[in-house]
């Protein structure tokens, strides 16, 4: 699940029976699809109960591919976050095939 709010977005992330997944680090590759050439890489930061912030210094509307990778620090524990989103000036975040 994703929310968005300024240029931060929050990432919750959850196991399989739905309490949150903590003591995740890793970063974030996003870009808006009119500019792909300036592709932005940011780290997560950990808000607790599986809730992990992404500062996007550059957040404006439109098309955003937005790409997270989290691991759990020395284990093989990933979760892997890949995805188009519309930032609507609303400030609404949808996933692509959610378009209004």
């Amino acid at each position: 699940h994703c929310d968005q709010t300024g240029n931060r977005i929050v990432l919750t992330v959850k196991d399989s029976q739905g309490l949150g997944v903590e003591s995740l680090n890793g970063t974030c590759l996003a870009y808006h699809f009119t500019r792909v050439q300036n592709r932005q890489t940011v780290s997560t930061q950990s808000l607790g109960d599986g809730r992990y912030a992404i500062s996007i210094p550059d957040l404006r509307p439109g098309l955003w591919q937005i790409a997270v990778d989290l691991q759990r620090d020395h284990t093989q524990e990933r979760f892997v976050f890949d995805q188009a989103w519309m930032i609507e000036a609303d400030g609404a975040m949808l996933l692509k095939e959610e378009q209004r």
